[in-house]
């Protein structure tokens, strides 16, 4: 998990840390940029002009950017004015696939309709820059720790996200109450409610050297005199990017500086990764499907099947999606998706004639 992958040493009265360069936004650059490539080369190969067929990339990549970030903002119940903060994450695929479509309506029907080219080749060009800018995407899902899975069962492969950066922590921490943010917790009889408690075994906390009757003195250098203070600086909303925590400690009656650590959650699926390693393997298998083609428009069917049967699947890993009738939203469209896609191949087979 990185959210910023590094920041740029520009200090100003806005920004005394730098400028952060986030890991989701640099991906959603290289998934533009890349997928502008492949839909370039695959429009060369059936005689799309590249000029128009970029200028309608880039109403695909805005309207899809909009649609995937209403309907995060709407499923999730979040205020209309985090709109703008795509570098937290927070856009669904299938609300960016919506947007995205109606976007390259519109620009079809200005620029390709009257050139007489149809929708669909369009449609088989575009498909596999969809692919690479959904296996990039995930990638930077991944970095900002959203779309997380469930925790892994014994023996499965599995993440540990950094505990106070990562979207997670408030389901495992406050809401199930699964572990502690931090791998300690506070003695409740303590004179001092500043006073650790519990360390848990094995954890980053335990190998900082923290132990059971400290009295926590500072944390990141910032002191604290109560536990309302304590519990203020671990549990509000961490710097993003700031995934260590430095703390002070007293013990028999002298200040120990701690060596800084990184808490990190229990293991959850790594459902993000499964995603970027479908749309990686479906990619490949349209390159494959290419010279094999009967209609125009079958890649965009593949698509459709391919991706909604994972969809469907990798959702019951996720947990961060509410279910509506015992379904996700995600899992509702993905059926309606398949449905789709196997009435496109049946209309597309009986109007087209072989290419």
């Amino acid at each position: 998990m990185g959210q910023v992958l590094f920041w740029i040493p520009l200090h100003t009265a806005w920004t005394p840390q730098g400028i952060p360069v986030y890991g989701f936004g640099v991906m959603l650059f290289l998934a533009f940029v890349i997928g502008a490539a492949v839909a370039g080369r695959r429009g060369r190969l059936t005689g799309i002009p590249t000029d128009k067929l970029q200028d309608l990339i880039l109403w695909l990549f805005v309207f899809g950017l909009v649609g995937g970030r209403l309907l995060y903002l709407w499923q999730y119940e979040r205020p209309w004015s985090e709109f703008p903060e795509i570098w937290n994450g927070g856009i669904i695929f299938y609300g960016g696939a919506i947007g995205g479509t109606i976007g390259a309506l519109i620009a079809y029907r200005r620029m390709f309709k009257p050139l007489g080219i149809s929708v669909w080749s369009i449609a088989d060009a575009l498909a596999p820059a969809l692919l690479v800018g959904l296996c990039l995407g995930r990638v930077g899902c991944f970095l900002n720790g959203c779309c997380y899975g469930h925790v892994a069962a014994p023996g499965c492969p599995a993440v540990n996200f950094p505990a106070l950066t990562a979207p997670a922590r408030d389901k495992l921490v406050k809401q199930s109450a699964e572990q502690t943010l931090v791998g300690f917790s506070m003695e409740d009889k303590a004179a001092d409610d500043r006073t650790v408690g519990f360390v848990e075994p094995g954890s980053a906390a335990s190998a900082s050297g923290i132990q059971r009757g400290d009295v926590i003195s500072t944390v990141n250098g910032c002191e604290v005199k109560d536990y309302g203070e304590l519990e203020n600086l671990l549990r509000n909303e961490w710097p993003r990017g700031q995934t260590s925590i430095t703390l002070t400690v007293r013990r028999a009656g002298q200040e120990v500086a701690l060596p800084a650590f990184t808490p990190r959650l229990i293991g959850l699926y790594p459902t993000q990764i499964y995603e970027s390693m479908s749309a990686g393997l479906l990619f490949l298998a349209l390159l494959a499907s290419w010279p094999l083609r009967k209609y125009d428009g079958q890649l965009l069917v593949l698509v459709m099947l391919g991706y909604a049967v994972h969809r469907f699947v990798n959702e019951s890993l996720r947990d961060d999606t509410p279910a509506y009738g015992g379904l996700t939203l995600s899992q509702w469209i993905s059926v309606g998706i398949f449905g789709g896609g196997l009435l496109l191949a049946l209309v597309r087979r009986a109007q087209t004639k072989p290419v």
